[in-house]
């Protein structure tokens, strides 16, 4: 019993024993591979490592070069604008520059102003109110703007003429040439007849009626190649007075709105003198308006 008791013991050791051993062997090959694992973990993660700071480094390069590459973008870019505004100041002063001299040379080289009556007044009929047909404008150039009837077609004759011995007439009796006779004071002789007229139909061809406070205080039939400014175009039938020493002569005229000339403030130099100081068609009908010496200057009537 005692030998049975001691040994019944030892049997549950060895069991045990038999039981550990090949634990213990395999917790002992077990190890080296969790060793290797642990390396091979550690050199991933190392690798891992060397990967984020490779491609930390390339991003940065690469960040790197895309900043300067925006940089030089950029650069280039505002350059480019700036010569292109630069360019464009440029073509806009150049484009001024033309302009202006385009306008000096069509003020140097271009045609004056064309002429502009300005405030129209008419003329009424002598001691009347009745329009004569003509205006005067505020320079004081007169034209015909519509043919009118004469309220007095006819000048008062004088008295006077009745007593002298030699003359062309003595009475209105002796001026029957033409319609509207009457016996006039005349210079040099003495007393003569004179003609006056209501309409252009009482006028020669070539002539138009001027009413009486147009060519002065009576009714007459002027020279004209016009019977009113509707038959001169962008012109004017303007009403020409050339001083004679005996009387001024009337006549009327288109007048071009580049004429050299429409009132006498339009012509230099003293009145006696080329060219002249007044503004006319001169002694000839059909004449262009421009600045003659007058007639009674060199004592003409």
């Amino acid at each position: 019993m005692p030998a049975s008791a001691s040994a019944s013991p030892r049997r549950p050791l060895q069991r045990l024993r038999f039981v550990l051993l090949p634990l213990f062997s395999l917790a002992c090959v077990d190890s080296p591979s969790s060793a290797d694992d642990e390396a091979s973990a550690s050199t991933t993660s190392a690798d891992a490592g060397t990967n984020t700071d490779e491609s930390s480094s390339s991003e940065t390069a690469n960040t790197s070069e895309s900043a300067e590459t925006s940089a030089e973008t950029e650069s280039s870019g505002s350059a480019e604008t700036e010569t292109d505004s630069g360019s464009s100041e440029s073509d806009s002063g150049s484009t001024e520059t033309e302009t202006e001299t385009e306008t000096e040379t069509e003020t140097e080289t271009g045609e004056p102003e064309p002429y502009v009556c300005d405030n129209p007044t008419p003329i009424m009929q002598w001691q009347t109110e009745v329009p004569s047909g003509w205006v005067t404008c505020a320079d004081g150039f007169e034209h015909r703007v519509e043919a009118i009837e004469c309220v007095d077609p006819q000048e008062q004759s004088n008295a006077g003429c009745a007593n002298f011995g030699v003359a062309s007439c003595h009475t209105v009796e002796d001026c029957t040439e033409h319609a509207y006779g009457a016996c006039v004071f005349a210079p040099l002789v003495n007393c003569e007849c004179t003609y006056g007229c209501q309409s252009d139909a009482d006028c020669e061809p070539g002539t138009i009626c001027a009413c009486a406070g147009v060519a002065g205080s009576s009714p007459q039939c002027i020279p004209s190649n016009c019977e009113s400014s509707s038959d001169c175009g962008d012109g004017l039938c303007g009403l020409s007075s050339f001083a004679g020493l005996c009387s001024n002569i009337y006549q009327a005229g288109c007048a071009d709105p580049y004429a050299d000339c429409h009132v006498d403030d339009d012509c230099d130099g003293p009145p006696c003198e080329p060219p002249g100081g007044e503004c006319s068609l001169g002694t000839t009908p059909g004449n262009a308006w421009d600045c003659n010496v007058p007639s009674d200057c060199n004592g003409e009537c």
